[in-house]
Order: structure tokens, then sequence, then C-alpha cells
């Protein structure tokens, strides 16, 4: 019918005669093409997805970098291309993830956390990710493969909160007046500082909260001042 067939041909000869053999490629041609598309196809997608990919070799040098991770360290994929993996991350940070990695690899595959990266302009960033392993057919590390996500903000806020939580805890405890803090929601006391605990004559109990009413019921605040 005139189609084009991709073939393989061996000729041997012996004597007079020859032995021609042909193989048919086309179907080897076409799950090539369907597996390039499939791999173009894949690309794009780490590139378009919000997370961060970046992917590396067992040495650190950087192969791989999509669009959130130009956005996230201000390295474009021409500049990222070829830099190790401690010219934005801590150095230490590396080794630790290293060995963690070369640990975990006989057991899942891949390591998660968070680390500190740091942006073109030398900011602070804080990466939660995800890395998986490829190896080859002998077992051993092609290249790794890492997602990830900015969570700076989330961990700067985490950190402004653990502060907050820290100082009013000093204030509460360290406050010469009574205090007993108290859960609106089912009105059970969540802590007392030590001069309500002498005013009450009680001790405190940590792993179970105490019913404000057996104290009086006439306290209905989230926080009872005592002041003798």
């Amino acid at each position: 019918n005139e189609t084009a067939v991709l073939v393989k041909i061996s000729i041997s000869a012996s004597h007079r005669q020859f032995e021609l053999l042909c193989q048919n490629l086309s179907t080897i041609r076409d799950a090539e093409s369907a597996l390039r598309v499939t791999e173009e196809r894949l690309i794009q997608q780490l590139q378009d997805t919000p997370l961060i990919h970046m992917r590396w070799t067992p040495e650190g040098r950087i192969q791989g970098w999509n669009k959130a991770a130009e956005k996230c360290l201000g390295y474009s994929s021409a500049e990222a291309i070829g830099m190790h993996l401690t010219d934005f991350i801590e150095p230490h940070s590396v080794e630790g993830a290293g060995q963690r990695l070369r640990a975990a690899v006989d057991l899942t595959g891949s390591l998660s956390g968070i680390t500190r990266a740091f942006h073109k302009d030398g900011s602070a960033r804080f990466l939660r990710y995800q890395n998986n392993i490829v190896k080859g057919e002998a077992g051993d590390i092609i290249v790794i493969q890492g997602l990830g996500n900015d969570v700076t903000e989330e961990y700067r806020l985490r950190k402004a909160m653990v502060a907050s939580q820290e100082k009013f805890s000093s204030v509460f405890h360290n406050c010469p007046d009574g205090l007993i803090l108290i859960r609106i929601a089912d009105r059970k006391v969540i802590d007392t500082n030590k001069p309500s605990s002498s005013y009450f004559n009680y001790k405190k109990s940590p792993n179970k909260a105490r019913n404000p009413w057996s104290l009086g019921n006439r306290y209905t605040t989230t926080i009872v001042l005592f002041n003798r």
C-alpha cells in the first residue's frame, strides 16, 4: 500500500547464498515517540506546578529547576542549572540531608522535612520538601527529584506565636496577684499561677482541669484576677 516502513536489515553470506533478515521497527519507533510525548508532558507539568521542583545529581549539582523554584529563590533556570545545593542551602543541611537520604534509600527511597534556603538577594527562605531518588538498573542513584513549597511566612508566624505564648506565660506565672485561666467553652480551669494556688489552698494538676464553679460561681471571664 506504499506505506513507508522502518526496518532493520541484517545480511549474512556463506558460499554463494545470502540470508537477509528484516526487523520491523515501526512499533519500536511509535513506542519511543509516545515515550517522548509523555516525557515532554511530564516536564511541562513540573514546570507549571505551583510546587517547587528541583532535580540534582547524587553529587548535588542541579539538573532541573522549575518556575516555582525561580520565584521562590530568585535564580532563573539558566542560572540554577549547574549550581551546587550548597550555593543556596546551608552546607550542614545538605550534608545532613545526604546522610539521611542514604539511610532512607533501603527503606522508603524518600526523605522529607524542612530546610532553610537563601534567596538570590540573600534573604532566608524555609522550604518544606519531599525528596525521592531514582535508581539505575544496578541499584545506584542516578538522580534525586525534589518537590517542596515555601513555608517562610508560616514558619515566621509560628515562631512569633511561640514567642507570644512564652511572653504571656512569663507574665502570667510571675504576676504577684492570683490568676486563673479558664476555658470558656467548657468552663474548665486551664492554668493557675502560684499566688492563686496558694490562695485557694490546692495543688495544680496539669493533667486534669478543675471546674471553676467549685471555687465560686461568679468567675465567668477567661482570666480571673485575685488581688490580696
